[in-house]
């Protein structure tokens, strides 16, 4: 989460600065800096440096803190891998200039109503935040399938208290109820999940530290602290990277290339013909079936049967 900002200092900041372009207070700034050093304890933990790749909000109080996360982490050029300004985990719309009268309205009206489901006026509830995270995660897992970030590298996100939870309940399964049970961490506090091994697949567990900085109940702490124990196969707490292998880097195309075709640009060049020749096999196929519905040739157009990295790597002329 950011460090703390003018608007947790006094709301009335709200009022006359967009929320977006709140910035941090003298003691953010210092929280930011002492994060970075914790994850600089993190990364060296076990010895070997891993490389990080950042994804961070837009509003400015999350830049300013990614700003003193990198200066406090001491991170090299080759150990950034790279940032990601990333608008889907912004903070939660609350409206556009606030009154924190109307606000503290607003916020004992969320507690009657429900603090997953009440929609701010003009604003956000948190299940339409739920939503676009879960747009981002499917961007993330993609992320890592395809290469940009890579088995060992470390993700950072820097971001806001309220993204952060709907973030934990997305990747777990949590419910609604868990949801409702649990706050926003503390200014610059780092929630940490930790790759581990369970029953022949890869999980990210939550540490303690995260949970109790959440202000989980005991007995949910106690339940998600025995994921360890073989209670279940996929304990609905632990979420799997992948079912078809122990991460995503291990799990193959569906349909690989000959190896004699990957090493010659005429097998490529051949490659793409064949591919080009079964789309028009296709489309003729709809065309003399009279089945000029959009889902029907949709259907026959299916590209799931391709490798994947032939996505976005087609000669698209050829298959005009």
């Amino acid at each position: 989460r950011h460090g703390q900002s003018l608007g947790n200092v006094d709301e009335a900041e709200y009022r006359r600065t967009p929320d977006w372009k709140v910035e941090l207070t003298p003691k953010g700034h210092q929280q930011a800096r002492d994060a970075g050093r914790a994850l600089d304890a993190l990364l060296s933990a076990d010895g070997a440096r891993r490389r990080v790749f950042v994804y961070s909000s837009p509003y400015k109080r999350c830049k300013q803190t990614l700003q003193g996360l990198l200066e406090g982490a001491r991170l090299s050029y080759s150990e950034l891998l790279g940032h990601r300004e990333e608008p889907r985990i912004r903070e939660q719309d609350f409206g556009n200039f606030q009154d924190p009268d109307k606000m503290r309205e607003a916020k004992q009206q969320r507690e009657r109503f429900g603090r997953f489901f009440y929609r701010f006026p003009n604003g956000e509830s948190g299940a339409d935040v739920y939503d676009r995270v879960s747009t981002w995660l499917e961007t993330l897992y993609r992320d890592m399938e395809f290469g940009l970030i890579d088995r060992d590298t470390t993700v950072v996100l820097v971001t806001h208290g309220l993204i952060s939870r709907v973030f934990l309940m997305r990747w777990y399964h949590w419910s609604v109820d868990v949801f409702e049970q649990i706050f926003n961490p503390s200014n610059a506090a780092l929630l940490v999940m930790t790759r581990d091994t369970y029953n022949g697949g890869t999980y990210y567990r939550l540490s303690t530290d995260a949970m109790i900085q959440l202000r989980l109940p005991q007995a949910l702490q106690e339940e998600f602290g025995r994921s360890r124990l073989p209670l279940s196969p996929r304990p609905s707490f632990v979420r799997p990277r992948r079912d078809r292998g122990e991460s995503p880097f291990d799990v193959p195309p569906p349909h690989p290339r000959p190896a004699a075709e990957e090493q010659s640009a005429e097998g490529q060049h051949a490659w793409w013909h064949t591919l080009r020749d079964r789309f028009r096999d296709a489309a003729a196929k709809c065309i003399s079936a009279g089945k000029n519905s959009a889902n029907a040739c949709k259907d026959r157009l299916s590209t799931r049967s391709y490798a994947p990295d032939s996505i976005g790597k087609l000669p698209i002329g050829d298959i005009k």
